[in-house]
């Protein structure tokens, strides 16, 4: 976050007064950045490939909320991996293959 909050510091309005929200919609995107989590391993029905996403703002976030669907589905909560996913490029990720 110190990238944005230095690159907006010195923006101002057509007022002159700054401080205000950027109007360009790159600084508004990485001042709302979140963060792309997967997981593989937690629990599911079937002893099969499973694997979920989890946008969040930080891994203890992304944690809670997958506990939350797991339960909702009715299923274990049990200890599982995430696994943060950088966006810092574009990239291509296998998360099941078929393969168990």
């Amino acid at each position: 976050m110190r990238m944005v909050v230095q690159a907006t510091a010195g923006i101002t309005n057509p007022k002159g007064q700054e401080g205000h929200k950027p109007s360009c919609p790159f600084l508004l995107a990485m001042e709302n950045t979140m963060r792309l989590y997967t997981c593989t391993d937690h629990a599911g029905h079937w002893p099969v490939p499973r694997c979920s996403i989890v946008i969040a703002n930080d891994a203890d976030e992304a944690r809670a909320l997958l506990e939350a669907e797991l339960a909702k589905e009715g299923l274990n909560t049990r200890p599982f991996t995430l696994k943060w996913v950088e966006l810092d490029r574009p990239k291509a990720i296998v998360l099941c293959n078929g393969e168990y």
